[in-house]
This record gives C-alpha cells, sequence and structure tokens, in this order.
C-alpha cells in the first residue's frame, strides 16, 4: 500500500488544530504549531504570516464540518423533540472539540458580518434549509402538539442554550469559581438539561 505523504501545508493545518484545540486561542505559540509540523517559524510565517489568519483558516474548517450535518437532520424525518436533541448533540459535539469556535464565530459576525457569512456562503455546498425546520414546527402547532410558539424564536432559543455556555465559560470559572473540571461535567450534561428544558416549555 502505497503511503500518502502530507504535503506542508497540510502539516500545519493538522499541527494547528492539534494545538489550538488543546491550548485554545490565547495560549497556542506560531513555534509550537511550527515545531508540531516540523518546519521552522519562518516555513510557518510564508504560508500563514499571522496566529490570526491561521486560527480563521481552522476555524472556518470546523464550522464547514458542522454545516451540512445540521442540514441533513433539519430535513430528516425525525419527531420535532428528536430532531432538535440531535441537533444540540452535533453542536456541542463539535463545539467540545473546538472550545474556541463560538468565540471565534461570535467576534468574526460582530467585525465583519456580511464578509464573513459571503465567505462561508462561498465555501459551503448547501446551506441548511431552515425552513423545512420552521415548517415542522408550524406543523406541530397547528395540530396541537406543542404550545404556540414563533419557529424563529424556538430555534434561537435552542442554539443559545447550546452556543453561549461556551462563550460564557471564563465568567463562570473566573467570576463564580467554578472549576474547570466541574465546568467540563455540566457541558456533559448540557445536552439531556436542554432536551429537558424543551420538552417541558413546549407542552400543551
Amino acid at each position: 500500500m502505497k503511503l500518502t505523504t502530507l504535503s506542508t501545508e497540510e502539516r500545519i493545518i493538522k499541527a494547528a488544530s492539534k494545538i489550538f484545540i488543546s491550548k485554545g486561542y490565547a495560549g497556542a505559540r506560531m513555534q509550537e504549531i511550527a515545531d508540531e509540523a516540523g518546519i521552522n517559524k519562518a516555513m510557518l510565517h510564508y504560508y500563514y504570516r499571522s496566529k490570526d489568519k491561521l486560527f480563521r483558516v481552522i476555524a472556518l474548517a470546523s464550522f464547514k464540518e458542522i454545516i451540512p450535518r445540521i442540514g441533513h437532520l433539519i430535513e430528516k424525518d425525525l419527531p420535532l423533540l428528536e430532531k432538535l436533541a440531535a441537533i444540540v448533540d452535533t453542536y456541542l459535539t463539535t463545539f467540545k472539540s473546538n472550545p474556541n469556535l463560538p468565540l471565534f464565530i461570535l467576534n468574526e459576525l460582530t467585525q465583519q458580518g456580511d464578509e464573513f457569512i459571503d465567505e462561508l456562503k462561498a465555501q459551503v455546498a448547501e446551506l441548511p434549509r431552515f425552513e423545512y425546520l420552521f415548517a415542522q414546527i408550524q406543523k406541530e402547532v397547528e395540530d396541537g402538539n406543542i404550545r404556540p410558539v414563533l419557529p424563529f424564536h424556538l430555534l434561537l432559543t435552542t442554539m443559545s442554550m447550546t452556543i453561549f455556555p461556551f462563550v460564557c465559560r471564563p465568567v463562570f470559572t473566573g467570576l463564580i469559581g467554578v472549576t474547570n473540571s466541574q465546568y467540563d461535567e455540566i457541558i456533559g450534561s448540557r445536552k439531556e438539561h436542554i432536551v429537558a428544558f424543551l420538552t417541558h416549555a413546549l407542552k400543551t
């Protein structure tokens, strides 16, 4: 079997992903990424002139992976609560492996929202068709299976409960005194809490 040799850029991306995930954006150092990739720092800067640009590539790649999975779940024939639980699980799994991703996306949207969205659209073959989910929510309301709720608000509430804990982690660990291990346990049980909350909130 012929072994595939990674290109220099592929080694950089692989090394950067490992360092960013293990140490976070603030803790990552370009020299450390270069060492992990087996190249010198000058070569790393030849491909990526700053840590910001390298992290942007890594973060966009991670975000591009999650979008098709969300799109697939939205169009899948599943009961509403089961579908929402699967969407929550997909977000949580992705963000647990890259906890810096939510804050990166928030910063990008704040600083250059339209440009970031346009870049994302250009790199993703097909965006999630949320109108499918909105139609399913509306039908559940009309059939009397859930209490009246605007589909947009339900989606916004679900995503907020899923994503915000990763953004506000420093508040809990720095100000409230929650330890990192305790916070990891909270994130680990987050899906069950969100699903239980939504189930209760949507009861007729």
